[in-house]
């Protein structure tokens, strides 16, 4: 009976998937020349929670990032994206925990790490999306130093119809 109360009360709001590209600087904080980076976001269609209004509820996610350090990290986990004006403009959150492997690049603490992600995009088309994100990597104090990097790209969203 809890399971079925559960399942009634996560309702699950379908939407179209969304995939993001994005370019810009890592360690945006750093007080030496900035590194290139590249990333790449995968948001799910299928959400829960979904109010009704402008939030469109938890969706699953996926990351992956890049530098020209030959920093890599992969993780998982949810985006709630919340839109305004009709669906022009969206504020999208995002945070997971994956895997960092530094390269050349900055010591994270140790190979796990957490991803906070902000997006905000403006509605260019019936389909895409352009806009700024900011993303912050560290392992949230679970190695004995936490290090952490902050980064600034620019964006481009491809929401999938179906």
């Amino acid at each position: 009976m809890a399971a079925v109360l559960l399942l009634a009360a996560v309702a699950r709001a379908d939407d179209s998937p969304q995939l993001t590209v994005g370019g810009g600087l890592f360690e945006l904080t750093a007080r030496k020349l900035q590194t290139a980076e590249g990333d790449i976001f995968f948001r799910s269609g299928h959400g829960w929670f979904d109010g009704g209004d402008a939030f469109g509820g938890l969706r699953p996610a996926v990351g992956l990032m890049v530098n020209a350090k030959g920093a890599v990290m992969g993780w998982g986990g949810v985006a709630a994206p919340f839109q305004f004006a009709d669906g022009r403009w969206e504020v999208e959150p995002a945070i997971g925990a994956g895997a960092y492997s530094r390269g050349n690049s900055k010591r994270l603490g140790g190979p796990f790490a957490f991803h906070l992600g902000l997006n905000v995009s403006y509605g260019v088309g019936a389909h895409s999306r352009v806009g700024l994100a900011f993303m912050h990597i560290s392992n949230g104090g679970i190695y004995e130093k936490n290090p952490s990097v902050n980064s600034a790209l620019v964006t481009w969203s491809w929401r999938f119809r179906g």
